[in-house]
């Protein structure tokens, strides 16, 4: 497998990740993928393959095809890049703080009262 390439748990990870009540959506446009195939969706890497970019759940994002395709070949490619990488920090962090959340309410369930 080369480097580039997207593992399907890689795929389902980002699907996952960006959906919307179940159902995965361009994080740009908030257009649906196609119900019958979900993961019919582009994976975009937000650092480029050319550039190295590895096909890991921090480096894909859930674009539909226009938007793909308006990040590869417009001149908005570093505003668009930038609002990508806002979007993987922004869930990253949001994921912490659930995760936080979960650990203390973990904890005060295991407090004993005599």
């Amino acid at each position: 497998m080369k480097s580039t390439t997207i593992p399907k748990a890689v795929k389902e990870a980002v699907a996952k990740r960006d959906s919307f009540n179940g159902h995965p959506c361009c994080i740009l446009c908030g257009k649906p993928a196609p119900t019958e195939y979900p993961l019919a969706f582009s994976n975009a890497h937000i650092i480029s393959r050319a550039q190295g970019g590895l096909g890991v759940v921090d480096n894909i994002v859930t674009l539909c095809p226009e938007c793909h395709r308006k990040y590869d070949q417009s001149t908005e490619r570093n505003s668009i890049r930038t609002r990508l990488e806002n979007y993987i920090n922004y869930k990253k962090y949001f994921e912490r703080v659930l995760e936080h959340e979960q650990t203390n309410a973990n904890d005060a369930s295991d407090v004993r009262v005599y």
